[in-house]
């Protein structure tokens, strides 16, 4: 029996996606991308495409940052962070700030939905570090109501 080019490549690709699900397979494959040289090669060879496909980079860096809505604005809240010379950003875990403030507004303490604002209690120009307790949600007009003061009214939060 003599097999077309096409019929070859489906019984490869099939072959191919039957052997990655075995564990060996994924146990060498772990192996083998975490060696330094190959990590190197990946990245150069990363870095040479982004060169040759700025606008595809683009497409793509947007559409990551509509698909991922809060690691996006932890990241901005992280680089704002260091911009700002505050040098100790401690992880966010967004989710878990919304379930510790109950949804509430942290300035007018009426329910947050829709869009809202990840805010420091104490301004990170005011010395506030960015971590975890020194945050709060609000609304995006609470918060820009607020800018940079330190508010008497603020809800205490248990750790």
């Amino acid at each position: 029996m003599t097999w077309t080019l096409e019929e070859k490549r489906k019984y490869h690709r099939e072959w191919m996606r039957r052997k990655r699900q075995t564990p060996e397979y994924k146990e060498w494959s772990k192996e083998y991308h975490n060696r330094p040289e190959v990590k190197a090669r990946k990245l150069a060879q990363g870095s040479e495409w982004v060169k040759n496909h700025p606008e595809k980079k683009k497409i793509w860096r947007k559409k990551w940052w509509s698909n991922n809505p809060q690691k996006t604005k932890l990241m901005t809240y992280k680089q704002n962070a260091r911009r700002r010379a505050q040098y100790i950003v401690g992880n966010v875990d967004i989710p878990e700030l919304l379930d510790r403030w109950d949804g509430l507004c942290g300035i007018c303490h009426k329910k947050v939905e829709g869009k809202y604002h990840i805010d420091h209690i104490i301004p990170l120009s005011r010395g506030g570090l960015h971590e975890q307790d020194n945050l709060q949600v609000t609304h995006p007009l609470c918060n820009w109501r607020k800018n940079n003061r330190i508010l008497p009214n603020t809800k205490e939060v248990v750790a």
